[in-house]
């Protein structure tokens, strides 16, 4: 019974990674919006950090994706 309980957490996490970066995108595009927010819109250097630190987010879930699934299929 406890693999199954590890095997549920580490599932959990690799959805939760998978998620993560479709709302940082989501959250990215609100904030980079004049029209939304005024002067409170993320400025040009904000912008660049935010998209790199996007990426490297999307980055390391893809990782993580294809290890848990070489895992799951005893290739890793």
């Amino acid at each position: 019974m406890p693999s199954r309980s590890v095997q549920l957490l580490i599932g959990t996490q690799v959805l939760q990674g998978l998620i993560s970066p479709i709302v940082l995108v989501y959250l990215l595009v609100l904030t980079n919006r004049r029209s939304l927010l005024g002067a409170a819109a993320n400025g040009p250097r904000y912008r660049v950090a935010a998209t790199t630190v996007v990426v490297g987010v999307a980055g390391m879930s893809t990782i993580l994706l294809v290890q848990t699934l070489l895992g799951w299929f005893g290739l890793g």
